[in-house]
């Protein structure tokens, strides 16, 4: 109970900090919405070709859009904590009973609500201009996009603790990142690619969630890909959560 009391406080605070900046929740999102309206429809034409309708086109490319969404937004997170580092707000932490634990959860409760945010504005806007998908389908994306949140702002918690300066910090998540969108899929499906680079993409836990979000789109629920995803988001946020954790008592020692 204590524990989720100061999650719940540390979250607020958080999201209090959040809103009274609220242009930053748009820019966050902006990135994906001019992928949507500017390179969707380019891009819808050509996996329209492959996939026979533009619906289906728009269901493989939505999804990798809301990934790019919460790999960079998300996988950026550790930036929050150098203001918090450098003010002294975390030593003074020391001093009170707050737990690692309860650190961490409340900043990565902060990050999902943000997230979900803007990933339901981003399939709102999809399905009033293009996107054709079941509620249900729709639902899952913003579980995926939760999964997925937690796995990477955790993991750049953990990153930012580390290295302890964002000079260091930013071009690490840069290098990091760029090669995980580039073999998950994001623009076009790895099925496309040349066959050692769809292979080199197994090895992409990002790859097997996208797999994953587009059958569910679909509403092809039932579908084995969707289970992997969810099973390799899962374990995806397993480790985050313990390497993240690690770092926050380690921290506060």
């Amino acid at each position: 109970m204590q524990t989720a009391r100061d999650v719940a406080i540390l979250a607020r605070r958080q999201l209090r900090a959040t809103v009274s900046y609220r242009s930053g929740i748009f820019v966050g999102v902006t990135q994906p919405v001019l992928f949507l309206l500017l390179f969707g429809p380019i891009m819808s034409s050509v996996l329209a070709a492959q996939e026979g309708h533009v619906s289906a086109a728009w269901s493989l490319y939505v999804p990798g859009i809301l990934v790019m969404l919460a790999l960079f937004s998300a996988g950026y997170a550790g930036f929050a904590l150098f203001a918090d580092l450098h003010s002294g707000y975390q030593e003074r932490l020391r001093a009170t009973p707050v737990s690692p634990t309860s650190l961490l959860l409340g900043r990565l409760a902060h990050d999902v609500v943000v997230q979900l945010f803007q990933a339901t504005l981003l399939l709102v806007l999809a399905a009033v201009l293009w996107l054709r998908a079941p509620l249900l389908g729709m639902l899952v994306q913003l579980l995926f996009v939760a999964l997925l949140t937690i796995g990477s702002a955790a993991l750049s918690y953990a990153l930012a603790l580390k290295t302890r300066h964002q000079y260091v910090f930013a071009p690490l998540i840069s290098l990091g990142t760029l090669p995980v969108m580039l073999l998950s899929g994001i623009l076009l499906p790895m099925s496309l690619a040349p066959r050692w680079l769809e292979v080199l993409s197994y090895l992409n836990p990002f790859r097997h969630i996208l797999d994953g979000m587009r059958p569910a789109l679909r509403g092809d629920l039932a579908a084995a890909e969707v289970f992997i995803g969810l099973g390799v988001a899962g374990a995806l946020v397993a480790v985050a959560l313990v390497v993240s954790s690690r770092s926050f008592a380690r921290e506060l020692a």
